[in-house]
């Protein structure tokens, strides 16, 4: 096993906590439990990186690199919630805050349903070139639109993706 390899696995499940513990958030403390760290990040029966069982249709596959692999990333998270759950991919960088990306369609019928509906906006990413620095530039409640895998995304950030989910309890 080597230092690389070890501190990148170290560094990738201290960033599937953050998500695990934003998550949390979420919901009353009675229901903090039944969101958890998935063993082996996937690699058993359960698919994905965190579980919330509170919302069994999502998936979330957590990734915290500095080279990003934002089409190869969105696959996984789509192989990893198929063939009827709902694939969300959560991206950060040292030093970033952390980004939920989704398809646009679903996010759309979570806002529809949401009290954030007035406060929707959508920002056009032309590409995944610049992507963290595109990202940091949204406000607190707007969406980034990219196309990823074919796929047309929305990339949320956390502070919205929260509220949102808080919202639609």
């Amino acid at each position: 096993m080597s230092v690389k390899g070890a501190g990148a696995r170290r560094k990738g499940s201290r960033a599937e906590i953050k998500v695990r513990n934003l998550l949390r958030t979420i919901y009353p403390t009675e229901l903090h439990k039944n969101v958890q760290r998935v063993p082996l990040s996937g690699a058993a029966a359960i698919k994905g990186d965190v579980m919330d069982n509170n919302d069994p249709d999502s998936v979330y596959e957590v990734k915290c690199q500095e080279t990003l692999c934002l089409h190869d990333w969105w696959r996984q998270a789509k192989a990893q919630a198929a063939p009827a759950r709902t694939p969300i991919l959560v991206v950060t960088q040292a030093y970033r805050p952390f980004y939920f990306i989704m398809h646009r369609k679903d996010w759309e019928g979570m806002v529809a349903e949401s009290d954030f509906s007035q406060l929707h906006k959508n920002v056009e990413f032309t590409s995944t070139r610049n992507f963290m620095d595109r990202a940091a530039e949204l406000n607190n409640y707007e969406a980034g639109i990219v196309v990823l895998d074919d796929d047309k995304c929305v990339v949320i950030p956390q502070i919205y993706y929260l509220d949102v989910k808080r919202a639609l309890r």
